[in-house]
């Protein structure tokens, strides 16, 4: 059974990769093109909050599990978000000035991608499992040891949608099932 899920964890990598890579050449971003330096910029944001956690080094490493628009975004790349709804498993003072990035957006105007202090998944529909199931994310700059970056399955992100079940909420539940990577 562990084989069995260690099987399934490469190939899930695997195609994570190779969407990430489809995802910054532009093929796979519906009606408008994601830019690669978009990915990086949700990656600078992660390092932020590895900055505010202090030099120390936790007993363990901080799990950071992502979900809402920027989950979408590393799995498909359909859309591109203002800010990160993520649950952060530990209990630290994070401020919010700390957790956000300027960027120049492809209009040249000013944007802000910035970490939502004020997410809460109590609102979301999320089975007690979900975070346990949640798959880890490696990325660049981002030391494993003090901070596990995590996305939501394709599956429990797509459940999360149905509470709102907003338009966009709709969109993105459309996005992963034409991705192959939820049941349409």
């Amino acid at each position: 059974m562990q084989g069995d899920r260690r099987d399934a964890d490469a190939g899930f990598a695997e195609r994570l990769h190779q969407r990430r890579r489809e995802v910054q050449g532009g093929s796979r971003c519906g009606n408008r093109t994601v830019e690669p330096r978009e990915h990086g910029l949700v990656v600078a944001c992660v390092l932020r909050i590895g900055r505010t956690l202090g030099a120390k080094r936790p007993p363990k490493p901080v799990v950071v599990c992502v979900a809402g628009g920027a989950a979408m975004h590393f799995y498909t790349g359909a859309r591109y978000t203002n800010d990160i709804d993520a649950k952060i498993f530990a209990r630290v003072m994070l401020d919010p000035k700390e957790l956000q990035v300027a960027y120049a957006g492809a209009d040249g105007r000013t944007r802000l991608l910035y970490l939502d202090t004020q997410y809460n998944d109590s609102f979301a529909l999320l089975h007690h499992g979900a975070y346990d199931d949640a798959r880890p994310l490696e990325l660049a700059g981002v030391d494993a040891r003090r901070l596990g970056v995590r996305l939501l399955t394709p599956l429990d992100l797509a459940v999360s949608k149905l509470a709102r079940f907003s338009a966009l909420d709709r969109d993105d539940i459309r996005a992963l099932a034409a991705a192959g990577l939820i049941d349409g």
